[in-house]
């Protein structure tokens, strides 16, 4: 069984990015619940979001032993 990653987000101010973590650590630093992290990362939060406004992205996993398992 593999072992699940947290995932990881970044935050941005408009164009301008803030900062990056687990969406544990983004609610802390807004003082919101981790659930809205997520949401605001999906497709729905980010057609809502205000074009200057707070928003959020999911980065995507990087894993090495991934990208070469199926290589040949």
């Amino acid at each position: 069984m593999r072992k699940r990653r947290k995932r990881v987000y970044a935050l941005y101010q408009g164009d301008e990015f803030i900062d990056m973590g687990t969406a544990a650590q983004l609610a802390r630093i807004l003082g919101c619940k981790t659930e809205t992290i997520e949401w605001q990362s999906s497709a729905s939060g980010r057609r809502r979001a205000k074009p200057d406004g707070r928003h959020i992205i999911r980065v995507p996993d990087t894993d090495e032993e991934d990208d070469n398992e199926y290589s040949m």
